[in-house]
């Protein structure tokens, strides 16, 4: 999926599973707080009863081109 960021700027991916996975496969170097909370909430900008970590589950990286000399 082709998605365009303004450089320097945050992203948040939100990822919803319909039932609970069988592991959670975390990525243990999160440098930005995770929030947590059940049911579908990929489409609200708060979630305000969210369980947060610092490790990141199911998303590992981004991949990011950027032209030369950046890239």
């Amino acid at each position: 999926m082709d998605l365009t960021v303004a450089p320097l700027k945050d992203l948040a991916v939100s990822l919803y599973f319909p039932a609970k996975p069988a592991r959670p496969l975390p990525h243990t170097i999160g440098l930005h707080p995770a929030y947590i909370q059940e049911g579908d909430v990929t489409g609200q900008a708060a979630m305000p009863d969210a369980a947060t970590t610092q490790w990141y589950y199911w998303l590992e990286g981004i991949d990011v081109e950027a032209p030369p000399p950046l890239g």
